[in-house]
């Protein structure tokens, strides 16, 4: 007899009384749910069966080798789900133990399986990973008249969780890094020039030169190095944003417990490259700066961010594989997460990869991704659907002062970018917006989210960028290195070596005895034979070498933090009419709670060959020192907040706040209005980040007190000057300077219906337009 139990030279047996019982189990010896399918018997007669948490007896059959076909998707949705045992001890060896016989005490045979086995071999093999295809096990050999165990193959599909973080409008942390070294290279020059000219200023209007309000300097104070000017990059003289911030805080590693591997992606700021050197950025896409269109525009830079995933696919891959043992395996992805983080135009970029992702399977991020998996030879669960919350879901949208401005800023038409956002599809949104009265330029309309009971949007003291972060703070640049000054003191000559020599002492002793140290002079002589001397002469050189300071205070590199906005230009006919006009002009900005000392106004006279004569100008400039410490605070809030709701973002050991990029003075004091009591930022940084991470804004934040002490302390950048790009909105019904405010409405991707129209109606595609599979 052969194992089929027929015989080997015999014909088909047409009695049908034999039968098989089976036991499908996985490797913990879970049953599995109901699962639908065919036995096909030794004679080609199909039975239907039904595999459950009982044992499978099927009767009635011919003799010989049997074969099973489950239902595809109910079954690999089933097995897929079902993890390998990583116990020493075998689950299912031990229930054989205990229970070894079946059905007419025939003896229980354990057959090895993979989820493959139990499905036709056609295309759907394709689709499993290649050790869970049938035969991957063995040979599986089901024969009548006997009883099996059949144990099937664990599977170890995980959850790839993404974080994206679409930084704003002319921010680009690779520029600013490159910007950051060249203002630390010319902190030397800057001194010079700030200390010489704060001194010549104190002694004629008698104020101290460190007490010296910035309104008073002079435009060298102000001027950047010119490496910097000669780039002219706009992203190099920003500090980096709470966007890269929070992106170093975000995990990048495989979590075993839970199956997840985490990974972040930095996409460069709209109207920025996209290279990743420490350079000055690529600006020289005018419409992506000017007005969020192009190839660096919000729509390109959202569907850039589904390109990384593609491209980082294979190593995000491998880096979960490196985490596990030998023999363990990563089989695929049964679930993908999504973050997405974002400030301004980054903010409406990030929205719009949300909808990318959301788009369905014949969006731009499905059908890009498939394409990337298949390319790399990487799977998704049989059952996976991009539609479906259990497979694909955007968990948090962190979002910083959306300002879309696609195309004309003063509507609120964005497409192709999108900004509503499902609330079926996205569980939680944090949108953190600046105040009205405190960022309110023209081109810089706020686009609010659309109103869902968890999505919140707080409305927060600061401008633009106050929120979201690019403006220095003196703490970023800390000295370690010590400053040395080489300064020429004096130079003499005379016709003897001795002549020069006395004359260089007693210059040396004048300056001893004004206190300078012996120790940091140096005297240099040399001898020159220039014919315009009858004999030659003697050169002699004083020189003061030394250590200015052995490690500056982070306080001292103002230039960063000086403030310089020409706030209005105007004239008239008369100096007194133009005098007028400025002091109106700055009335107006007071009024807003801008503080005096702040303000400088500047009036000079033009000729004109006009027979009416010339006319006078007048210039209202903001001149202040502003630290940028307030979107640290912020950058807190959104940290606090994203990881309450399981964001993974982890500061390990609390080490991030302390470190320059993120410290926040534990006291702020102005140094231009000595007079305003100090406030704990430092504490309220605390506080905020404590109340977050329970899911609350610190009620603190959103007051008219904490408001007005921070703009008294300079805490809040003046974003509005002369000029298009930065002109201020005048809102007529409330006879101020106030910020325009979009609703969000829900857009049409008129491809992705259209598509889905023709799908459904075929008889309506017209090859030439059709965009369909």
């Amino acid at each position: 007899m052969s194992a089929t139990g027929a015989g080997s030279h015999c014909t088909t047996c047409e009695k049908y009384d034999h039968w098989i019982e089976l036991v499908v189990v996985d490797e913990h010896n879970q049953s599995f749910d109901t699962v639908k399918g065919t036995l096909t018997d030794g004679s080609g007669k199909k039975h239907d069966i039904e595999i459950s948490d009982q044992p499978l007896l099927v009767e009635g059959l011919a003799p010989g080798r049997v074969t099973l076909s489950l239902q595809k998707k109910p079954w690999l949705k089933q097995a897929q789900a079902r993890t390998p045992n990583q116990a020493d001890d075998d689950p299912v060896q031990q229930w054989l133990d205990d229970n070894p016989t079946g059905h007419e005490a025939s003896e229980r045979q354990l057959q090895n399986a993979t989820m493959g086995d139990l499905i036709s071999k056609g295309k759907t093999q394709n689709t499993l990973p290649e050790r869970h295809r049938a035969g991957q096990a063995g040979t599986l050999k089901l024969a009548t008249d006997n009883s099996y165990v059949m144990k099937i193959q664990g599977a170890n599909y995980i959850t790839l969780r993404l974080g994206m973080f679409f930084d704003g409008t002319a921010n680009n942390t690779y520029s600013a890094d490159w910007g950051k070294q060249q203002l630390e290279k010319y902190y030397k020059n800057w001194k010079a020039f700030d200390s010489q000219t704060r001194d010549e200023i104190s002694k004629k209007i008698h104020i101290p030169a460190k007490l010296l309000p910035a309104s008073e300097l002079t435009d060298i104070c102000f001027q950047l190095p010119k490496s910097m000017i000669k780039a002219d990059c706009g992203s190099a003289c920003n500090e980096r944003t709470n966007v890269q911030k929070l992106f170093d805080l975000y995990q990048n590693d495989y979590v075993q417990k839970t199956q997840v591997v985490n990974y972040p992606l930095y996409i460069t700021g709209i109207g920025t490259g996209n290279e990743t050197a420490i350079a000055p950025a690529d600006e020289s896409e005018k419409v992506g700066m000017g007005l969020g269109k192009g190839k660096y525009g919000v729509d390109a830079k959202a569907l850039h961010g589904i390109d990384n995933i593609a491209k980082m696919l294979k190593q995000i891959y491998e880096a979960a594989e490196e985490k596990l043992s030998d023999g363990e395996y990563v089989d695929g992805f049964h679930r993908i997460e999504i973050d997405a983080f974002g400030f301004s135009r980054g903010a409406a970029a990030a929205r719009s990869f949300i909808n990318y992702v959301l788009d369905g399977k014949f969006g731009e991020f499905s059908v890009r991704l498939r394409r990337a998996l298949k390319r790399d030879k990487i799977y998704l669960c049989s059952a996976f659907d991009v539609a479906d919350n259990q497979y694909c879901q955007v968990m948090f949208a962190g979002l910083f002062d959306t300002v879309a401005a696609t195309g004309l800023p003063h509507n609120n038409k964005n497409l192709p970018g999108r900004l509503w956002l499902d609330p079926k599809r996205v569980q939680k949104v944090v949108h953190l917006t600046a105040n009205p009265t405190t960022e309110y330029r023209y081109n810089f309309c706020l686009n609010q989210v659309n109103p869902a009971g968890h999505f919140e949007e707080h409305v927060l003291p600061g401008a633009h960028s106050d929120l979201g972060g690019g403006y220095f703070a003196t703490a970023s640049f800390e000295q370690n290195d010590p400053i040395y000054e080489n300064q020429l003191v004096a130079e003499f000559s005379d016709i003897t070596e001795y002549g020069v020599r006395q004359k260089l002492k007693e210059m040396q002793q004048t300056k001893e005895t004004m206190g300078w140290p012996k120790s940091g002079f140096e005297q240099v002589i040399s001898y020159d034979g220039s014919s315009s001397y009858l004999f030659g002469h003697y050169i002699g050189r004083l020189y003061c070498r030394r250590v200015v300071v052995d490690n500056i205070s982070p306080d001292d590199y103002l230039l960063p933090v000086y403030e310089n906005q020409l706030v209005a230009e105007l004239s008239d006919i008369t100096e007194y009419g133009v005098r007028q006009k400025l002091e109106e002009k700055q009335r107006a900005e007071e009024a807003l709670g801008w503080p005096r000392s702040g303000f400088k106004q500047v009036t000079s006279y033009e000729d004109s060959n006009s027979i009416f004569g010339g006319h006078h100008i007048g210039k209202l400039y903001c001149r202040r020192v502003v630290n940028g410490y307030l979107s640290r605070v912020y950058l807190r809030l959104m940290y606090g907040l994203a990881e309450y709701h399981g964001v993974p973002v982890k500061d390990v050991d609390e080490i991030k706040w302390d470190a320059p990029l993120y410290r926040i003075p534990m006291e702020y004091s102005s140094l231009e209005n000595p007079a305003i009591a100090p406030l704990p930022l430092g504490t309220m940084g605390e506080q905020v980040l404590a109340v977050a991470r329970e899911g609350k804004v610190l009620a603190a934040l959103k007051s008219h007190q904490t408001l007005n002490h921070l703009m008294a302390l300079n805490l809040i950048h003046h974003s509005s000057a002369v000029g298009i790009a930065n002109k201020p909105n005048f809102d007529k019904t409330r006879n101020q300077y106030y910020r325009v405010v979009y609703p969000c409405a829900k857009e049409i991707n008129l491809k992705i219906e259209t598509d889905k129209l023709y799908r459904e109606h075929p008889e309506l595609a017209g090859k030439e337009y059709y965009h369909g599979p």
